[in-house]
């Protein structure tokens, strides 16, 4: 298994609702679901064009502005959709907290956030635990951008080479976002499973190699591959985690119900003396202060 490893805080946070806080602790897992299930339009847009023909060309037309051969052309479209399939993320943030991420996007005061020690993040734990040579397993930062049209997206994206491979310029399609979301300052985590994908590049090119460019033909054939990924994956993964290892510290929703704070407390501890986490650190709680004023 490949790992990135960029420049990254202290430490990140997610933001979840208690039912999947337990759900998180009792499983053992983390859940990653795969971009097509995303709701931004605007975020999946290189995603969604590559499932139509009238986009697909608009993608295909500018790519033979800025990359001299139709092969690279070929296996980078075999790259996008790959991955649009056989991809999943999950969305962290380097906020500890703030009045947007609880008024926002956690409006119900039933919710928890997780502080996670960037140490622990999808390193020696993780890989041990999730361990593939056919999978790559990365984290970054998401770059907002002001100018988010297609052509600005895909210069982002591509480079001169042969996409014989996926690296982490392709999976930058899942990286980036619109400026006016940028205060939320998000990171993701990133799978790929790679089993069958030098198969594929292999099976496009074969295919693919007497077609014209700007034919329809080839267009089908890029089209029908969409259909072809779809089925071969289940729209989420699920990431093997030991929660005492993982998790530094859960806090609630400033707002929340004292009797929720309570029970999400007592359920903190007893799972801190569970005999097997029994000689383990603790995992931290406390509820939000962000409301109290002195």
């Amino acid at each position: 298994m490949q790992i990135e490893n960029k420049n990254m805080p202290q430490y990140l946070y997610r933001f979840m609702d208690f039912t999947n806080l337990i759900d998180m602790f009792e499983q053992k897992q983390l859940v990653l679901v795969n971009p097509r299930l995303w709701d931004d339009p605007y975020e999946n847009r290189i995603l969604k064009y590559l499932e139509y023909k009238e986009t697909l060309r608009e993608i295909i037309n500018y790519l033979k502005t800025i990359v001299d051969k139709e092969l690279y052309i070929s296996n980078f479209i075999n790259a996008a959709i790959y991955s649009k399939y056989i991809s999943y993320q999950q969305s962290w943030t380097e906020l500890e907290e703030s009045d947007a991420m609880w008024r926002i996007y956690n409006t119900n005061k039933n919710y928890s956030s997780i502080k996670v020690k960037i140490d622990r993040l999808y390193l020696q734990n993780l890989l041990a635990k999730n361990s593939s040579n056919d999978s790559v397993l990365s984290y970054n930062k998401v770059q907002y951008y002001k100018n988010f049209n297609l052509n600005h997206q895909l210069k982002n994206i591509i480079q001169k080479g042969e996409f014989t491979k996926i690296n982490f310029d392709i999976q930058e399609i899942f990286f980036n976002k619109r400026y006016e979301f940028n205060h939320e300052k998000e990171w993701r985590i990133y799978c790929i499973d790679l089993t069958h994908y030098n198969n594929t590049i292999e099976s496009t090119r074969k295919e693919t190699k007497d077609m014209n460019i700007d034919s329809e033909e080839y267009l089908d054939f890029f089209i029908n591959l969409n259909e072809k990924y779809k089925k071969k994956k289940s729209p989420i993964f699920k990431l093997s985690i030991n929660p005492i290892e993982f998790i530094e510290s859960v806090t609630i929703h400033p707002l929340a119900p004292p009797h929720i704070a309570q029970t999400i407390r007592a359920y903190i501890d007893n799972f801190n003396n569970r005999e097997e986490n029994r000689d383990k650190r603790n995992i931290e709680f406390e509820v939000s202060k962000l409301y109290k004023f002195e």
